[in-house]
C-alpha cells in the first residue's frame, strides 16, 4: 500500500487511523517526517519548544509502536526492531 499526501490540516485515513495534520490548540506545530530507505533507528530534529508525541505508520500504512527517545530538546530517536521505511508525525 502506498501512503496518501499528507497535506497541512487535510485529515489522512490510511485504513487504521484518521491522522489530523494539524492539531487546533497549536496550530502550526507538527512535522512529517518521512523515512524512505528502511532503517533500525531514525533521528528527527525538530525546533518544538517541547517534547512532541509521535506517531509512526509503516510504508503499509499500519501504525507501529516503538520505543521514542528525547534525545534531547531538539531531537527524536526511534529504535524498531527491524529496518522500517515510513513516516513519523511529531505533534
Amino acid at each position: 500500500m502506498e501512503l496518501p499526501d499528507i497535506v497541512a490540516g487535510e485529515p489522512v485515513y490510511l485504513g487504521i487511523a484518521t491522522i489530523v495534520t494539524e492539531p487546533t490548540n497549536n496550530p502550526g506545530q507538527f512535522l512529517i517526517y518521512d523515512q524512505s530507505t528502511p532503517m533500525a533507528t531514525w533521528t528527527i530534529n525538530h525546533t518544538f519548544t517541547r517534547f512532541p508525541s509521535v506517531t509512526v505508520i509503516d510504508a503499509s500504512g499500519f501504525v507501529i509502536i516503538t520505543d521514542v527517545e528525547h534525545a534531547n530538546a531538539t531531537t527524536v530517536v526511534l529504535t524498531f526492531a527491524q529496518p522500517i521505511s515510513g513516516k513519523a508525525l511529531l505533534v
